[in-house]
Parts: C-alpha cells; sequence; structure tokens
C-alpha cells in the first residue's frame, strides 16, 4: 500500500507506531551502555507490539527523500529506449541491477502494473584474480544516459547518496538488535563480508488511462 494510505488505516485503527531515537547506535561513543540497552529495550518492545517502528538519526536520508522523488521522476520519465538499455550484460547478465520494465518480472501485465530500477554497492569483477560473481546481488550497478539539460534531476549522485545513507541506518539499527537479542555477532554479520544489499526504486503505473 502506498504510504500516505497506510498512515490513514493506521490513524482511522488508532494505531501509533514507536518512534525511536537511534542516536545511542549512529554515535555510540557519545553515548553510555546503559542507554543504547534503553534504546535496544525500546526497539524490542516495538517489534514484540506492532512489527516495525520509526526511527530518527542524524542522516541527510530526509532530506534527501524529496530529491530522491524527484530523481526517480526524472529516471521514469526518461525515453524507453534510454531506460531499456540500462540493463546488465557483463559479469552477471541476470543481475538485481537496472531497469525493470513493466511486466518483466511476471512476465505479462495483468498482475504487475509496474516499471522499477535496482542499484547497489557497485561490485566489479576482479578480473586480476580472474574471479567473477556468481550472485546476482553482486554486481557491477548500470546507470542510464541522462539527457544533458539542465532542467533534469541528477540521477546517480542523488541515488548513491540515498543508499549510502541508509545502509548506515539499517548498521545502526543492526547493532541495536544485537544487544536485544544479546548477538553480539550480529554487527560482524551486517558490515563484514561482500555486500548483497539492494535498494530498488519502483513506478506503480494506474490500472487505466482513467483512474
Amino acid at each position: 500500500l502506498p504510504g500516505k494510505q497506510i498512515s490513514r488505516n493506521m490513524e482511522r485503527r488508532k494505531i501509533h507506531l514507536p518512534v525511536i531515537d537511534l542516536r545511542p547506535f549512529w554515535n555510540a561513543e557519545q553515548f553510555s551502555l546503559a542507554e543504547r540497552e534503553t534504546t535496544a529495550a525500546m526497539i524490542a518492545i516495538a517489534c514484540e507490539n506492532h512489527g516495525m517502528f520509526y526511527v530518527t538519526c542524524p542522516t541527510s536520508a530526509g532530506i534527501l527523500s524529496g530529491t530522491a522523488f524527484r530523481a526517480a521522476h526524472s529516471l521514469f520519465s526518461l525515453p524507453l529506449s534510454v531506460k531499456q538499455a540500462a540493463v546488465p550484460v557483463d559479469p552477471v547478465p541476470s543481475a538485481a541491477r537496472g531497469y525493470l520494465g513493466v511486466g518483466s518480472e511476471s512476465g505479462g501485465l495483468l498482475h504487475e502494473r509496474k516499471e522499477a530500477f535496482s542499484f547497489s554497492v557497485d561490485c566489479h569483477e576482479d578480473r586480476s584474480r580472474g574471479e567473477k560473481q556468481r550472485n546476482a546481488l553482486q554486481a557491477p550497478n548500470v546507470w542510464p544516459c541522462e539527457p544533458p539539460t539542465g532542467g533534469s534531476q541528477a540521477i546517480r549522485p542523488v541515488f548513491e547518496s540515498l543508499f549510502m545513507d541508509m545502509s548506515q541506518i539499517a548498521l545502526a539499527i543492526a547493532r541495536a538488535f544485537a544487544v536485544a537479542l544479546g548477538d553480539r555477532e550480529l554487527v560482524d554479520i551486517c558490515h563484514g563480508g561482500t555486500p548483497v544489499s539492494l535498494m530498488r526504486c519502483i513506478h506503480y503505473l494506474p490500472e487505466s488511462d482513467d483512474t
């Protein structure tokens, strides 16, 4: 459901989600262990009672969100031929990167009225060691060629900045979960190794020209 519709449904049902301040896990050196444990306990209660929660933290993700929507509008407004050219070819043709056209995931338009664009950490083939990515979540990003017009919203730098900020938020939440669950290795699992996190921008289309 769109975010506004979810908010209306929650308000109608008198559901109020807790808001968690992530600063104790964002700038851990500025907060005590007791403060981090208190925040972790609040997250545990929120998950047990609601299954979700809001977070606040000192990041630019909130500021970037409006810019990201404008960048997404610019991306999906590009000519179809330009968008279709932004697909992975080498070294992982089936990689979860780049443009997905309407109906490309389900094979038809009946149940899938959306187009999407996926991006992540820019993983490249290490040709010096002859290694290739075998995981579709590990591959180079594929970006569309943007028209050289001053009015177009730059897509790549906005999406890359948003991805990095959201990744830091996810790591802060992982640190909190680690304390709440007593699993100190959780952060190392999330932070170490080859990243497989993915961000997808989705454009949902109306059911008909009249809607």
